[in-house]
């Protein structure tokens, strides 16, 4: 008997890295059996053309790195979750009602480490005619550097929506401030705490040039999910429940960590965590070794090397590739001791 096929599709912006890791991986699995049947990923990269909103998908998931950007796919992935019920990774239900700004409101509610954060209207005004009495109406003067002056230095000015690191300044001082906002990544720690300033991106960055030696995990990670889900028939949910976790958040009896563990339960919960396990053990037993197998091949390094041409300038080239070649041999060094 045939293997049941699921066509994954791959809608992707410039990225090259990580769609080939993808591809190379998921065809050295070949056919996986689970619940009894054999199973098959085939790979498509997608290209959205005009569509008919009645015409089937033929995709059961879709990785997206290019609606975030982008309105037509962006329409595109609604259609095909809400007619076709595929499942998105990277949804536009979550991360158009989920930005920066929204995902910061919610972890702030839920008790996480979050800086202070301020919202302040655009430096300048938006393309269109109806700002400046429309602004009259609504926006209030303000002191940005009082607002400063009360948060700290050194801080963070970014988008209200993120994206990219686009617009991304660190702020040292008055001077810098200005500068930032007329213009309109680290991790911060304060004292033994971590504030992160990225909580909830909703298209984090997987290139190899930025993850190097977790970049093997993560492409692990993702063809196990997608194997699963495709596997399993998992339909997504297209909007978010907060009510659950906001009830854990509000409840004056629980510590922190307690709620932590609340809310590791539901996640745990919401991604069938224990059936999740299951099947990564007995459909996908031997994806590590095929993982490590494809990272000391020549077609990966051709891959990195690659990247690295595209992603900096030729005098620095040598230097990075040493450097990630580097990280790479590590991670390669620490997966055939856990082997042996």
């Amino acid at each position: 008997m045939s293997p049941s096929p699921h066509l994954i599709g791959l809608l992707l912006g410039a990225e090259e890295d990580w769609p080939q890791a993808f591809e190379a991986i998921s065809s050295r699995i070949g056919v996986f059996r689970y619940a009894g049947t054999d199973h098959v990923l085939d790979t498509e990269r997608v290209h959205i053309h005009p569509f008919n909103l009645r015409d089937r998908a033929r995709h059961e998931v879709v990785i997206d790195r290019l609606a975030y950007w982008y309105y037509h796919p962006r329409e595109w992935l609604k259609k095909v979750a809400l007619m076709d019920d595929v499942y998105l990774m990277n949804s536009p239900f979550t991360f158009q009602s989920m930005e920066k700004h929204s995902a910061y409101c919610a972890m702030i509610r839920l008790g996480m480490n979050v800086p202070d954060t301020v919202l302040v209207p655009y430096k300048n005004p938006v393309d269109n005619e109806r700002w400046p009495y429309t602004s009259r109406n609504y926006n209030d003067p303000f002191d940005l550097v009082a607002i400063a002056d009360e948060m700290g230095y050194p801080l963070f000015m970014k988008p209200f929506d993120g994206g990219g690191w686009r617009g991304v300044s660190r702020v040292r001082n008055q001077a810098e401030l200005m500068a930032a906002y007329d213009g309109s990544g680290e991790m911060l720690v304060q004292g033994n705490t971590v504030m992160p300033i990225d909580y909830a991106n909703t298209c984090p960055d997987v290139a190899v040039t930025s993850l190097h030696y977790y970049f093997p995990w993560a492409m692990a990670s993702l063809i196990k999910w997608t194997a699963f889900c495709a596997a399993t028939g998992r339909r997504a949910r297209l909007h978010v429940d907060t009510g659950p976790w906001f009830a854990v958040a509000d409840d004056p009896e629980l510590t922190y960590q307690a709620k932590l563990m609340r809310y590791q339960q539901l996640a745990d919960q919401h991604f069938q965590k224990e059936r999740y396990l299951d099947f990564c053990a007995t459909a996908l037993a031997g994806i590590d070794d095929l993982v490590l197998d494809w990272v000391t091949s020549a077609d990966f390094d051709r891959m990195l090397t690659e990247t690295i041409v595209k992603t900096y300038p030729e005098h620095e080239r040598e230097r990075f590739m040493g450097h990630f070649r580097g990280l790479i041999g590590l991670w390669v060094s620490d997966q055939q001791q856990v082997a042996v």
